[in-house]
């Protein structure tokens, strides 16, 4: 796949595609996490559909939102940076429980290989789960079918729209 060369060949760290329809996004995800030959970049490789993507920008501008979606969904933000593992978004509080974040609205690739590389081992030891916030949870449960000690928290795209719609 050209795209996913140009990326290897880039001396940039920090991605975002733009993928039109869902098949190019299933592809370009199918090629750049294919298991052993993972696309590592070094910094974020988001995948987005396009117009979603527009959306999730806007909302992404201010952190506020972020918090405002975290709020609806009975989600505590505890730390800006989980203290151990330090790819995961923050330490929330969920359902009564301290465990690690990870927004996948984006569908970072980066983020997708440090989750599956949280070993058994790693949970044993800190006694946290994850919770993944997602629009895509099917999808997201798939691309993660073998990783254990996960949550899901699926946030509608609308909620996203919404929140990067207002202005303070």
């Amino acid at each position: 796949m050209k795209v996913v060369r140009e990326i290897k060949e880039s001396a940039m760290h920090h991605f975002i595609i733009f993928t039109k329809g869902q098949a190019s996004f299933r592809d370009f995800i199918s090629e750049a996490a294919n298991p052993g030959k993972e696309l590592i970049t070094g910094g974020p490789l988001k995948v987005v559909p396009y117009t979603f993507g527009k959306t999730y920008l806007q909302f992404m501008a201010d952190e506020r939102n972020m918090l405002n979606i975290l709020s609806e969904h009975n989600i505590t933000p505890l730390s800006e940076k989980p203290p151990l593992y330090s790819s995961f978004d923050r330490l929330v509080e969920h359902n009564g429980e301290e465990k690690y974040l990870v927004s996948l609205l984006d569908t970072d690739l980066m983020k997708v290989y440090s989750l599956k590389r949280y070993r058994k081992e790693t949970f044993d030891q800190d006694q946290r789960r994850i919770l993944i916030l997602t629009h895509m949870k099917e999808f997201h449960q798939e691309l993660l079918k073998d990783v254990h000690h996960l949550d899901y928290e699926e946030v509608h795209p609308n909620e996203i729209q919404a929140a990067g719609m207002m202005k303070s």
